[in-house]
């Protein structure tokens, strides 16, 4: 009975850190694709301009 609850207890811990995991890399991914966004319309502004200067 006892060994039954502790295992219980380390899976319910696992998936507490799984969620918190998930929530991480969701916060990553939403910055990273923030990011990559910003880039991408730097990239294409310097290019106009450097098609516009030419």
């Amino acid at each position: 009975m006892q060994h039954q609850s502790r295992r219980r207890t380390t899976t319910g811990d696992a998936r507490v850190e799984t969620l918190a995991l998930r929530e991480t890399l969701q916060r990553y991914r939403l910055l990273l694709g923030l990011l990559a966004s910003a880039a991408s319309a730097l990239g294409t502004y310097q290019l106009l301009r450097l098609l516009l200067l030419k």
